[in-house]
């Protein structure tokens, strides 16, 4: 804004201008001084012993555990040297600790258990070793008992660190997932080859599925997941499970796509020495129903499946995958576990901002942070035949 505009104009005598612009440059070189006193200050402070970090805080237990009732297969398989559980059938605890002060990052739980009861029945009851390492995953067998709009209360103890508690309520089921088309697509491959010869590496396979549900209950939230089935023509006919990822490509509700802590995919990358495995994080998309036009949510997403390693044309002149069929999981969740991934979604986005406001993660751990819920879920199998 032009200073004219808000300051009124008054009329000046020729000495009394000189007079005034010699008071304005006396004032700033006296403004200009204060900075340089300012600036060196803090320079003999930044020399100093003293470290302007964080306070040393007290250490917290964490916890993440998002517990699927309706999925009861727990464990996927990729590779007989790989088993990559599925989400909602484990629970992370880890102590909390600063970068800041690297003796905190190693230390270990100690004489740590934990239990998962209703007001009526004992669900779980873990008792660790007397120290086990700072990150601890309980995987959840299909033998425990959850059951729908239960209460379930959980509850964390170590050592060193203040007890943690949390309470939550099933969720409802979600509404059933409906396939209304789905289109198989090869997309050009545009990142580098590193030599690859491009007439052999052109493209991918690519598919194109089109889902809807109607939304009955308007304070529901939803997440959103894809696995597939498929085998590798050279490694017999044995079938392999694995997260897909993908992308939405339209919808007529906004969500945002946010990492399920504790699970990981597999993918073959293009690197300069060769094909490579690399691990990636599983994403998911998540909803808030009460966004949803109309009460029937329509969404558009595609999937690259593997990319790399499900080249069209690879090196050596076939598909390296088949795949058998898709699995499209709705899940209906809690609105807490809604606003925790939302907080680390925003993080994600902002933590490279200087400039940014502070990002406070959401959860309902009382004591320590995290988020613990029962979840329900409903699965849209799409077999494909032929094989893709």
């Amino acid at each position: 804004m032009n200073i004219l505009n808000i300051i009124p104009l008054k009329r000046f005598s020729m000495n009394k201008l000189k007079t005034h612009t010699r008071d304005l440059r006396g004032k700033e070189v006296k403004s200009f001084g204060n900075l340089i006193i300012i600036i060196l200050i803090l320079l003999i402070q930044c020399k100093s012993e003293d470290r302007y970090y964080r306070p040393n805080l007290p250490e917290k237990l964490c916890s993440l555990g998002i517990i699927d009732i309706d999925d009861t297969t727990h464990s996927k398989r990729y590779w007989d040297s790989y088993v990559n559980k599925f989400f909602g059938h484990y629970i992370l605890f880890e102590k909390s600790h600063q970068s800041e002060y690297p003796s905190e990052e190693y230390a270990p739980l100690r004489e740590f258990s934990f239990s998962i009861y209703t007001e009526h029945d004992n669900i779980i009851n873990y008792k660790g070793a007397p120290s086990i390492d700072n990150f601890l995953r309980v995987d959840l067998t299909d033998s425990l008992s959850f059951l729908p709009g239960e209460k379930y209360y959980l509850k964390a103890s170590e050592k060193d660190s203040p007890e943690i508690t949390a309470e939550i309520k099933a969720t409802e089921l979600p509404p059933t997932p409906l396939l209304l088309s789905i289109r198989k697509e090869k997309v050009a491959y545009t990142k580098p080859l590193y030599g690859w010869p491009l007439d052999r590496i052109d493209s991918l396979k690519s598919a194109v599925i089109k889902v809807s549900f109607y939304a009955t209950n308007r304070n529901q939230f939803y997440v959103l997941l894809l696995d597939s089935k498929h085998s590798e023509p050279s490694m017999g006919s044995t079938i392999y499970e694995s997260y897909v990822d993908f992308t939405v490509s339209q919808s007529n509700t906004q969500g945002f796509f946010s990492e399920l802590i504790g699970l990981k995919t597999r993918h073959m990358s293009i690197l300069p020495d060769g094909m490579e495995e690399v691990e990636t994080p599983v994403f998911a998309y998540f909803i808030d129903g009460r966004q949803i036009e109309g009460n029937k949510c329509d969404i558009t997403i595609s999937t690259l499946f593997h990319g790399p390693y499900s080249v069209w044309q690879g090196p050596w002149d076939r598909d390296t995958e088949d795949y058998y069929s898709l699995r499209f999981k709705l899940i209906s969740i809690p609105e807490e576990v809604y606003l925790f991934e939302k907080s680390l979604y925003t993080y994600q986005r902002t933590k490279s901002d200087p400039f940014s406001e502070p990002v406070y993660l959401n959860g309902n751990i009382k004591g320590g942070n995290g988020i613990f819920a029962i979840c329900r879920s409903k699965d849209l199998v799409i077999n494909l035949s032929p094989p893709y």
